[in-house]
């Protein structure tokens, strides 16, 4: 790997701030951030009603889909962020190939999780993977 060269030798520092920020990767990672500022807010009131009632509501819904659905673009965001960085001098190849490889059996792993919990119509003591007995101390 080249020493790191001063920021002015960067190519992406020499572009024009409106290229910097006109570009998938930042637009997209922008949205899923803001998107993640309202997450603990849908868990709250998930949290609120489930508390009342003891049952999965829209809001336990919305919270887990939400939460899913922003897991899946900041997987695509990484990549996005890894084809702007093709111009940069730290760019490399086996990273990029690195990358797709994790985020292949990430997303293929975490898809697969989504589609058993589905198909099993989510039963458990609560919305996650392991009923909450799995957590207990005894287990542990």
């Amino acid at each position: 790997m080249p020493p790191l060269t001063p920021a002015k030798d960067c190519p992406s520092a020499n572009r024009k701030p409106s290229q910097l920020h006109n570009n998938a990767h930042t637009i997209l990672g922008t949205v899923v951030v803001v998107a993640l500022l309202l997450q603990p807010a849908f868990g709250y009131l998930h949290h609120l009603r489930y508390v009342k009632t003891q049952k999965k509501n829209a809001w336990t819904h919305l919270h887990v889909w939400y939460g899913r659905v922003l897991i899946v673009f900041g997987i695509i965001n990484g990549g996005l962020g890894l084809r702007l960085a093709r111009d940069t001098p730290a760019y490399s190849m086996a990273g990029t190939i690195v990358y797709a490889v994790f985020a292949g059996v990430f997303g293929g792993f975490f898809f697969g999780l989504v589609v058993c919990v589905v198909m099993r119509g989510g039963k458990s003591n609560d919305v996650g993977i392991l009923p909450i007995d799995a957590w207990s101390r005894e287990n542990l």
